[in-house]
């Protein structure tokens, strides 16, 4: 940035401090300059009351060094509240001021390297600041335990790749975002450089799951204790992170651990007040991968399914169960319709599942119940009483005669309308029937 545009805007935030100074004047300060915890205990120390003196004194600091470059306008505690201001690193000046100093005291070093995180990328852009604050880090041959920490682990803090590092060894040493920062001394907010550790701790969690063929319990609670359930990272980087594993844990169906995992997860979802059924609270799914919705539809319409045929229907001669579960994952939607009779039979399951799921509808005037499958373009209807036979509509017809899926309450007369596609009786031999017709709708089992 040339001298005339830096010197303009210090002018210009030296006139709204000015207009702000009192007991406010530190926090704004804060804002303007995104001085850290550090920066801000140096002040607190200094003085009882906060203003804006100090800010003020460091715009008139600087400004008279961009003029004069008098090195001596500069002491030690200036420069480390310098440091601390993310807008510094887009001054050119201000970098090879930097970059001159022979050495940096221990508490010096910290703020920069801080500082420079925290604008990680005009950092990133500066290959100079990076090489010396580098260096300065790994010759540091003082007593501060975080700096020697530093040194050890320079890779997480001052490369190229930084912040994929610092997510690898967060996920290695099995800790939290918070926790990983801690480790490190630093504030868990640092900026640009915060986010790119959450996106990558997100990719890395990703890759060990991927890499788990087998059931790995001690990763998996520490992803679902640390990043599901206590949401140590935003709402949106949850939403990426339940994505992921939404979609692992499909991938890996069979064994215990798999099962147990995923029954987990579908109850914790399912209780969560930032999510619950997706098929009932699509809006607070938005921020969820397309492909993760559908897989975990795919687990609700498993067990309603299995809901429907082990305690629904007492007795399944025609093996629909072992048909349907096939099919499921390519279904999109699905609803329980109960007579009056299998509500009353099963009122107490029903009411624990209130809440969690969407509810099952009813069916009027009916001594039968019913079980609807929706896939996409056609939506399959199967009522548990036998004599009845399975009726396929297409999805458009369905919605305008019967009134969609998710309404409260059917009839028979419209589950069984006139205006179906087809049907298919459940005599001997069906299935071998009814699968060529399903798969030319474009229904195939997964």
């Amino acid at each position: 940035m040339p001298l005339s545009e830096t010197l303009a805007k210090l002018d210009q935030l030296a006139a709204r401090l000015r207009s702000d100074c009192g007991q406010n004047g530190l926090a704004h300060i804060n804002h303007k300059f995104k001085i850290g915890v550090y920066a801000s205990s140096l002040v607190e120390r200094k003085q009882s009351k906060p203003n804006s003196k100090i800010a003020l004194d460091l715009v008139s600091i600087w400004k008279r060094y961009c003029e004069t470059f008098d090195t001596s306008l500069i002491n030690l505690r200036t420069f480390r509240l310098l440091a601390c201001a993310e807008e510094m690193y887009s001054d050119s000046r201000f970098i090879d001021f930097v970059c001159t100093q022979k050495a940096l005291p221990a508490n010096t070093l910290r703020a920069t390297v801080a500082g420079c995180l925290t604008s990680w990328q005009r950092f990133g852009s500066h290959e100079r600041l990076r090489l010396f604050l580098e260096s300065a880090v790994l010759t540091y041959a003082g007593r501060d335990h975080k700096i020697s920490y530093w040194k050890e682990r320079s890779n997480c803090l001052l490369s190229h790749d930084a912040p994929s590092r610092f997510a690898a060894y967060a996920v290695s040493q099995r800790l939290g975002i918070r926790e990983s920062f801690e480790h490190f001394g630093l504030d868990s907010y640092l900026g640009t450089f915060s986010k790119l550790v959450a996106e990558a701790l997100i990719a890395e969690i990703s890759s060990e799951l991927r890499r788990s063929l087998v059931f790995d319990q001690q990763l998996w609670n520490y992803i679902y204790s640390t990043y599901i359930i206590r949401k140590d990272i935003s709402k949106g980087h949850q939403c990426q992170v339940l994505s992921e594993v939404i979609l692992a844990v499909d991938r890996r169906r069979t064994g215990g651990g798999w099962q147990d995992a995923r029954t987990q997860l579908i109850d914790f979802i399912l209780e969560s007040k930032d999510f619950g059924d997706p098929r009932a609270r699509k809006s607070a799914w938005a921020d969820i991968s397309p492909e993760a919705q559908k897989r975990f539809i795919s687990w609700l319409s498993e067990k309603d399914l299995a809901f429907f045929f082990e305690l629904i229907i007492d007795h399944d001669p025609h093996n629909r169960k072992n048909f349907w579960m096939a099919y499921v994952n390519s279904v999109h939607d699905s609803r329980i319709v109960l007579c009056e009779q299998d509500q009353y039979k099963h009122a107490s399951l029903l009411r624990q599942q209130k809440g969690q799921r969407f509810s099952a509808g009813k069916l009027k005037n009916a001594t039968t119940s019913a079980f609807i499958l929706d896939f996409g373009k056609y939506v399959v209807v199967e009522f548990s009483r036998i004599k009845n036979a399975c009726y396929i509509y297409e999805k458009d017809t369905f919605d305008r005669t019967v009134g969609g899926i998710f309404q409260n309450d059917f009839t028979i007369s419209k589950l069984k309308n006139e205006d179906v596609k087809t049907t298919q009786s459940h005599y001997q031999g069906w299935e071998v029937a009814l699968r060529p017709v399903l798969a030319e709708l474009g229904i195939r089992p997964s």
